[in-house]
């Protein structure tokens, strides 16, 4: 499996190897347990766009996101033991770490953003369906971001930054539709309703921002890695 995986490393510097070293950590020993985190992102990101539309209850969804959660949790706990238990470089050790942070990061915020659906006993409208509408897509897109990670081994960009390039967009996106909701929420007269709703809605473009960090980080190591520099 040594011989079949890892790179030639004949006539390369230490840092050339250890930069390939930190891909194929992400290739091969700790692709299932991205693979569970990004999964555990996704299923979180569809339990809130049902909660955002009223397909589910809000007390429901908030115990489902609440697994996925704590499944993400547990396997952050793995990720970081075996980075420990691996002899890589500090550098190396440590843009995996931020990666994966990051990740959890996101799927924090999907919890978080739930539980105030919940607590605010707040109404599905069309401003909460569409930021969940961005939510899901921002999860496949970050799951596709980390399986393109590991074309950086070959110098290979391009899907990558198309991917970057779009979970900007939604961010953006994310910006305008809460600048438009809060104009809408700051117009009527009910203080609680007011606070209510600007917290509701913020948590929810809260998601988006944090996603744009994961994307940051993306774009780092693309730097990093790519042969052929960054467009």
């Amino acid at each position: 499996m040594t011989v079949a995986l890892l790179p030639e490393t004949k006539g390369k510097s230490l840092e050339e190897t250890s930069m390939e070293n930190e891909l194929i950590l992400l290739q091969t020993s700790l692709v299932s347990l991205f693979d569970r985190l990004l999964e555990d992102i996704k299923n979180g990101a569809s339990v809130l766009q049902k909660e955002s539309s009223g397909e589910i209850d809000a007390k429901e969804a908030t115990d489902e996101i609440r697994f996925w959660e704590h499944e993400g949790d547990d396997t952050v706990h793995e990720i970081f033991v075996s980075l420990n238990l691996r002899n890589i470089s500090f550098m190396d050790h440590m843009d995996i770490a931020q990666l994966t942070e990051k990740l959890d990061d996101v799927l924090d915020a999907e919890q978080a953003t739930a539980y105030r659906f919940m607590l605010y006993q707040a109404a599905p409208n069309d401003t909460t369906k569409e930021f969940a509408k961005g939510i899901v897509e921002l999860s496949s897109l970050l799951r596709a971001g980390v399986d393109h990670l590991r074309d950086l081994v070959h110098g290979e960009t391009k899907e990558l930054e198309e991917i970057i390039r779009r979970i900007h967009e939604i961010e953006n996106e994310a910006d305008d539709l809460l600048r438009t909701a809060l104009a809408d929420v700051f117009s009527q007269n009910d203080a609680i309703t007011i606070i209510k709703y600007k917290d509701l809605y913020e948590h929810y473009e809260l998601v988006s921002d944090l996603a744009e960090d994961v994307a940051d980080v993306m774009a780092d190591l693309a730097v990093k890695y790519s042969k052929q520099g960054w467009r």
